[in-house]
């Protein structure tokens, strides 16, 4: 069996050898057995291309053929026929087409792959897919496309993928999509309403209506649908359709920026959901069961959005690693909503309106947290609510109202390395003095009202940088450093300090 395997190989690698009756089309050995990769560019005329390739390889040999960036103004003239050979993908980009005339297809019927996207089409050259029955995958992206109607792709009845996007489609008919359709992309066109042309494509996976003016879903989506991926952003939803719900093999959905207020628990059953991107809404409130079997959540962002509370809706994500939160309306913040996360990695709550940080309860699972988030909001004080993130690595405090650090705010941060407290209202740092933070790297406190420094660092023995830019420090004892064994450009004990202000 291998020495058959072989042949086949060596048999197309000859395909290739030293071609250049070809010339200027090149010939490469195709991925699989027995499939050659053959590339015309710059050719001024379609006679041109056949000329070169007519008779030159073996007719049992699997082609791809590629032509692009050429003069094909006499294409009706000849036939891909006259080359005598097997094409089985057919790629025809930016070759500036306005039509494609019947004839030189005809006789493709082995045709599984064809794409003539980057032309200047305006419709759907029906013709020519009457020739094409085992097509698969067709690619018409990138041209003048307006209209996509009920006959279209009446000849292409197997294809699974089907690619539209960066088109001027507006209208969709009814019927007109294959029922076999895996993939359809439509994104990026001028559609405003889908028509009812999905409601039948129960086999869809993967749809693309991205960058449309859509703005209502309600019974476009097929019933019993096996949807897996949804890309619906940028368009003008403003709420989700009921059916949703029944969707249970959804893994991704991204819906950033439409005008969603709402998810209206259609997302309650998504138990194989691993990344929901639905940033940049009108969302104001969560439900409390509004992600209840999503346990496989990885990636959440409810960024720029007007939610004032996450009403404890996160608890069944125990796979989730990221969540942005941030540019909403929530006034104070918990920590016991982020019961049993254990996978959470970052957490960004910035650009809020928090003032008040709550403990989680005492006996609360530990948090894998290593990066949170908490810039521009209106925190006063910690209240220790922090303490205990034995994981953390980055903690960003910027821009908040902070007087005081208070004892046990910091306690238990073990392997901190960044803390930023830039632009808050310290008028000092001696809570630091008694509180280890061993890891400590960098310390950011610009833009304070600090006046003196005493022992305040001799809890940070690996503190490497201070950023006291913008204060009022008229005092700096000489014991500050004592305890520092930061290595700084190989100079042991060296603590880099910035002083100056404005």
């Amino acid at each position: 069996m291998a020495s058959v395997m072989y042949a086949v190989f060596h048999f197309a690698a000859l395909q290739c050898s030293a071609r250049p009756e070809i010339s200027p089309c090149t010939c490469e050995m195709g991925k699989a057995f027995n499939h050659v990769e053959l590339a015309c560019e710059k050719l001024e005329s379609f006679n041109a291309v056949v000329d070169s390739l007519a008779n030159k390889l073996n007719s049992d040999v699997n082609i791809d053929l590629k032509i692009t960036h050429s003069q094909l103004d006499d294409l009706e003239m000849r036939s891909f026929r006259d080359m005598n050979f097997n094409i089985y993908k057919l790629r025809m980009q930016w070759n500036g087409l306005r039509s494609l005339p019947e004839l030189p297809f005809r006789g493709l019927s082995n045709v599984t792959y064809l794409s003539v996207a980057d032309n200047e089409l305006d419709e759907i050259p029906k013709h020519v897919l009457n020739h094409m029955p085992l097509l698969q995958t067709f690619d018409i992206s990138r041209c003048n496309i307006r209209v996509v109607q009920q006959d279209d792709l009446k000849g292409i009845q197997k294809i699974t993928n089907l690619i539209l996007p960066s088109n001027n489609i507006t209208r969709l008919d009814r019927g007109a999509f294959p029922l076999s359709l895996l993939i359809l992309h439509l994104g990026r066109n001028q559609l405003e309403s889908l028509n009812g042309s999905l409601a039948e494509l129960t086999n869809l996976h993967s749809l693309f209506i991205n960058a449309n003016n859509i703005s209502d879903l309600d019974k476009e989506l097929p019933d019993g649908s096996k949807l897996r991926l949804l890309m619906a952003h940028n368009n003008r939803l403003e709420h989700l359709p009921a059916n949703m719900a029944t969707m249970d093999d959804l893994e991704i959905i991204h819906l950033h920026f439409n005008r969603l207020r709402s998810f209206d628990r259609v997302l309650r059953n998504a138990q194989h959901l691993t990344e929901l991107l639905a940033n940049n809404n009108e969302l104001e409130y969560l439900a409390q069961d509004e992600f209840q079997s999503c346990r496989q959540l990885d990636t959440l962002n409810l960024a720029c959005n007007h939610i004032r509370s996450l009403n404890f809706s996160l608890h069944p994500m125990v796979k989730l690693t990221r969540g942005n939160f941030s540019f909403n309306d929530i006034e104070e913040f918990s920590m016991e909503e982020l019961h049993g996360m254990r996978s959470l990695r970052v957490l960004d709550l910035s650009y809020n309106r928090i003032q008040r940080l709550l403990p989680a309860h005492k006996h609360s699972p530990e948090l894998a947290l290593i990066d949170l988030r908490l810039d521009h909001n209106q925190i006063v004080t910690l209240d220790s609510a922090l303490a205990g993130l034995s994981h953390l690595r980055i903690l960003s405090l910027p821009e908040n109202r902070i007087e005081y650090l208070q004892p046990g705010d910091l306690n238990g941060m073990n392997r901190l390395e960044i803390l930023d407290l830039t632009a808050n209202q310290l008028v000092e740092l001696k809570q630091l003095e008694t509180t280890l933070l061993p890891s400590l790297k960098i310390l950011k406190v610009a833009y304070n009202n600090i006046t003196k420094l005493e022992h305040d660092f001799y809890g940070l023995p690996m503190l490497c940088q201070v950023n006291l830019t913008n204060n009022q420090i008229s005092s700096i004892s000489s014991e500050l450093v004592t305890n520092t064994r930061c290595k700084n450009h190989n100079v042991p004990g060296k603590l880099e300090m910035f002083l100056d202000g404005e």
